[in-house]
């Protein structure tokens, strides 16, 4: 297992998560800048994302090559929070495939103890 973290540190991703943090905000500024900022997120992964070609055909030219996601995309996030994500994650990759992990922390160890997992069955993984 390795980890990666990787800091999302532009204008846009600052402003939406002062609107997230601002005790003034009500919930629907608050939905609506975690959407904003779950999208700017989901676009700063797909840019290392590989690609593969396909054949397409549009209005002017048959068989011009596309442009495709080479592997499945599956997201998994972890009930509670993490839900406030997912829809903002399927409007950018409809197709993806969805699991759930339910997380809470063990009280006597502080270690976080999974309750709940469901993942989905992926073709080709």
């Amino acid at each position: 297992a390795y980890e990666v973290i990787e800091v999302l540190e532009n204008s846009l991703s600052k402003v939406f998560l002062s609107k997230i943090r601002d005790k003034c905000s009500n919930a629907v500024t608050f939905r609506f800048y975690l959407d904003r900022l779950s999208k700017l997120l989901i676009a700063r992964f797909f840019e290392k994302a590989e690609l593969e070609e396909f054949k397409i055909d549009t209005p002017i030219k048959e068989g011009i090559g596309g442009l495709r996601l080479k592997r499945n995309v599956v997201f998994i996030p972890i009930l509670r929070a993490g839900l406030s994500m997912l829809s903002s994650a399927l409007e950018i990759v409809p197709d993806a495939f969805v699991g759930f992990i339910g997380t809470v922390r063990n009280e006597e160890t502080l270690r976080p103890v999974n309750y709940y997992l469901k993942f989905p069955i992926v073709d080709g993984a």
